[in-house]
């Protein structure tokens, strides 16, 4: 564990090695950067969080509606998947072929699906690049 050195010890350390492991302020942009980077790119280094800051009231208003929308994916899937499985269920496959299916009755069985497909593609692949800095890019603030 962790002891801080104090007292007579400090001063077995150069200036420079003291200053390097002082207790500072955290600057909240790196705090930000820092909690948003892929686990990998910060080596699993601890991040200190103020807990008066806005990311941090962010952090918890997001935790407190999270179930509110799982809860909400998962009637969409269910009803999604329900939707489906009217033209893939035996029964459904005899009901379709011994009668016409219009093109807007084929289209809303699939819709459902294929929207929460593409939802969870855009969430998994495009939604988090945005919280990802360029760290190549001279423009861009940290």
């Amino acid at each position: 564990m962790f002891k801080p050195v104090q007292g007579e010890e400090l001063s077995q350390y150069d200036p420079e090695t003291i200053e390097l492991y002082r207790r500072r302020p955290a600057d909240q942009t790196y705090t930000k950067l820092l909690l948003r980077m892929p686990r990998i790119a910060r080596n699993h280094l601890p991040v200190y969080l103020d807990k008066n800051s806005q990311l941090a009231k962010d952090i918890e208003q997001n935790n407190k509606t999270t179930p509110l929308k799982l809860l909400a994916g998962f009637v969409f899937f269910s009803w999604a998947v329900k939707q489906f499985t009217k033209i893939h269920y035996p029964y459904g496959i005899i009901y379709q072929r011994s009668r016409r299916t219009s093109w807007s009755s084929y289209v809303l069985q699939r819709a459902p699906l294929t929207v929460f497909c593409l939802g969870s593609i855009y969430l998994i692949k495009e939604y988090p690049r945005q919280f990802r800095a360029d760290l190549t890019s001279d423009d861009e603030p940290l």
